[in-house]
């Protein structure tokens, strides 16, 4: 195995929930819970479907779930990075990074009903799991940096 392709002994890693940029958008009550059952640490990115503007960009190490709070209404995507060696200077991930978008939007509604409010939360995982009902794509780099702006972490 060439050295480039072993598994660094010691990366840099983030804290599950490690906010990459400032949420934007927090005036909702939808939730997003995002599982990441791999052997990587992922960045999440969630972008409003109309705009491309990213709402949330989070980090998830390896077997760790994250949880999103706040969502307002809205139809977004869900594109995600996975790798090791988190390098913020290069946003992105030095070793096996990969990047990938679910096929399907994620909807996000709110509806008061007899003095309740009704509003989605949604479930989401990094890895395949049996009879999953949710596909992803493998995208460039350059999609998945595309939506975002670079800011300051957010811990």
């Amino acid at each position: 195995m060439p050295a480039s392709d072993r598994k660094p002994v010691r990366c840099d890693s983030l804290p599950t929930n490690t906010r990459m940029q400032e949420d934007t958008g927090t005036d909702g009550h939808g939730e997003l819970t995002v599982e990441n059952g791999t052997s990587e640490d992922a960045v999440a990115e969630l972008s409003d479907a109309s705009t491309d503007q990213t709402v949330r960009y989070f980090f998830v190490q390896e077997h760790g779930t994250a949880e999103m709070k706040s969502i307002p209404e809205g139809t977004y995507t869900l594109a995600f990075t996975t790798g090791l060696c988190w390098d913020e200077s290069q946003d992105g991930f030095s070793w096996h990074a990969s990047y990938s978008e679910f096929d399907k939007t994620l909807d996000y509604r709110e509806q008061h009903d007899a003095g309740k409010l009704h509003y989605d939360a949604i479930s989401l995982t990094l890895h395949s799991v049996p009879l999953g009902n949710v596909r992803t794509k493998t995208i460039t780099r350059e999609a998945f940096l595309k939506k975002h702006r670079h800011a300051a972490l957010q811990r």
